[in-house]
């Protein structure tokens, strides 16, 4: 397995994780009374925060990316990044049309039915989770797709 693939199934696979964690902040934010949604919006924040910062230490010191600013820190040759450069593209496309979807959605939810504040969030809120999952899973497939090595 190249260097690149690792990287990319790394970070899947923690962001996955981390997108867990940021949906369980806002469904204990929305679900749950203040007092008690308090202790576990804290542990979520920071167990979020943690597979961040895990993230960030294994890419450097096990996989060798000396600084994630750059935009091509996982690709080693030219043909990674022209791979890199077609998935984010593809990636681009369906995030304009996901996000068009989404503001249709809202706006069918919004006029259908008589949703209090709350409600209407917990829409917009797992809308945006999922969307947040279908982008990084629809990365991950198109680097399999077309990274035929």
């Amino acid at each position: 397995m190249s260097r690149s693939r690792k990287i990319i199934r790394f970070t899947f696979w923690t962001n996955n994780l981390m997108y867990f964690f940021l949906a369980l902040i806002y469904i204990l934010t929305f679900a749950i009374k203040l007092q008690t949604s308090f202790m576990y919006l804290t542990l979520a924040t920071v167990l979020g925060t943690g597979i961040v910062i895990y993230q960030i230490r294994y890419l450097r010191n096990n996989l060798g990316v000396k600084s994630l600013k750059e935009q091509y820190y996982f690709a080693d040759d030219e043909r990674e990044r022209d791979i890199s450069n077609r998935v984010t593209s593809e990636l681009f496309k369906s995030m304009t049309y996901v996000l068009v979807g989404m503001v249709a959605i809202t706006g069918v939810v919004a006029n259908t039915y008589n949703l209090t504040t709350k409600q209407f969030g917990i829409v917009n809120v797992v809308m945006l989770v999922l969307a947040l999952y279908f982008f990084n899973m629809r990365y991950y497939l198109l680097w399999d797709k077309y990274d035929i090595t």
